[in-house]
């Protein structure tokens, strides 16, 4: 298991959730099957930045139950494997895919940033 996996997040996160690994990657329960808060960044204490994805969205890539995706990073077996340069689909300027593992299957969620790159 991965530090503070399965534990639940801090309250000044003002989140529901529990980490996958604790100060970098997290799930929230938003209770919201539509999926409309798929990812959220929340800032740590020491003013670095944590991501979490829905569990909603993580279960729903990896076609099983939140239930089951939560009792998986409860008990280790949901593994955050990293990230990975993707080809943006939406019309973004730059996608990272966030890869995770439940035994031998794979699921990506995919991240795209809309900012302009250059110089002014």
């Amino acid at each position: 298991m991965m530090p503070g996996q399965g534990e639940a997040l801090p309250e000044f996160m003002l989140l529901d959730g529990e980490w996958i690994i604790e100060n970098h990657v997290f799930l929230h329960h938003s209770g919201n099957d539509s999926g409309s808060d798929f990812t959220r960044g929340a800032e740590r204490e020491d003013g670095s930045f944590a991501i979490g994805f829905d569990t909603s969205q993580l279960a729903a890539a990896f076609e099983i139950s939140p239930d089951a995706l939560i009792k998986a990073n409860q008990t280790g077996s949901l593994i955050f494997v990293g990230t990975m340069e993707v080809p943006p689909t939406h019309g973004g300027s730059r996608a990272e895919g966030y890869v995770f593992r439940i035994n031998d299957r794979d699921a990506i969620l995919t991240i795209e940033t809309y900012q302009q790159e250059g110089k002014a």
